[in-house]
C-alpha cells in the first residue's frame, strides 16, 4: 500500500525507522516511523534533563514522506503529553505540546539519514505557564485564560534515522 492511516500502521514492505533527535523542547528524543511509502505514525518518548524544568514526554503523530533519491522530505504533526520535573511519572491536568515539523533528510550510508528541519510548536497547559518548555525564549505568542496558558514558538529538530 503507497497509503495507510490507523493508530499504528504496520505495511509488508512499507516503512519502519527509528529515529533519535533533539529538538528545541526536548534534548533527546528517540522514536520510531511505521507504516506505508508516503504515509507513516510517528510513536516517541522524549526527556529534556535540566535541573527543576526536566520534562518527560509520549509523543504520537501523523506525517507524510516525499522521498527524492538519497534525499527526502517528511512533513509531521506530533503531539505530546508533557509532564514537568517535579513528579515525571505523575500525569494530572492537561499539558499539551504540538508540533508541526518540516525535516528535510539525506541519506549518507545505506541505512542511515541525518535530518533536520525547522517546527512550529504550540505548548497548551493549566499546570504551568510553559515558559520552561523551549530551551530559549523566543517565544512568538503567549495568551491566558484563567488557569490554562498558551504559548507558540519557532523551533527546530536535528537528529538520524535508521533506514
Amino acid at each position: 500500500a503507497d497509503v495507510s492511516i490507523g493508530a499504528v500502521s504496520i505495511v509488508r514492505h512499507g516503512r519502519f525507522n527509528i529515529d533519535a533527535w533533539a529538538s528545541d523542547a526536548a534534548l533527546l528524543n528517540v522514536g520510531m516511523k511505521t507504516g506505508s511509502k508516503y504515509v507513516y505514525n510517528v510513536l516517541g518518548i522524549g526527556v529534556k534533563p535540566a535541573g527543576t524544568s526536566s520534562r518527560l514526554y509520549g509523543m504520537y503523530g501523523l506525517g507524510g514522506h516525499i522521498p527524492r533519491n538519497r534525499f527526502f522530505v517528511d512533513i509531521d504533526a506530533v503531539a505530546a503529553a508533557v509532564n514537568d520535573g517535579s513528579d515525571l511519572f505523575s500525569f494530572t491536568g492537561t499539558s499539551l505540546l504540538s508540533q508541526l515539523r518540516v525535516t528535510g533528510g539525506w541519506q549518507v550510508l545505506p541505512q542511515l539519514a541525518v535530518t533536520f528541519g525547522p517546527a512550529l510548536s504550540v505548548f497548551v497547559s493549566d499546570r504551568e505557564d510553559g515558559s520552561l518548555v523551549p530551551l530559549y525564549d523566543a517565544f512568538i505568542y503567549h495568551a491566558r485564560s484563567g488557569r490554562t496558558h498558551v504559548r507558540i514558538w519557532p523551533g527546530f529538530t536535528v537528529g538520524l534515522q535508521l533506514l
